[in-house]
């Protein structure tokens, strides 16, 4: 997992990351990436642009569960190695 957390809840640059994993067995390796930012698995975001209902209705809340479920950014990639 990597992250660029702040506790400001401003907007924040993007930085950009390099990732290198060491010890891995030769063969095929599934890759998988998952995003959590203003766009991708936030139910806070989604929430906050809603206008921060207090009660959200049942269709609110049904969109703000949704939102919250981690999704893959990209298919998953088998790569040889």
């Amino acid at each position: 997992m990597i992250w660029n957390y702040h506790d400001d809840d401003l907007p924040a640059l993007a930085s950009p990351v390099s990732l290198k994993v060491l010890g891995l067995p030769e063969g095929r390796v599934l890759l998988q990436h998952y995003r959590v930012d203003q766009g991708h698995s936030n139910s806070y975001a989604v929430w906050k642009k809603m206008g921060s209902p207090s009660f959200p209705t049942s269709r609110q809340y049904a969109e703000l569960e949704k939102a919250g479920q981690l999704g893959e950014l990209t298919d998953a990639l088998l790569a040889n190695l």
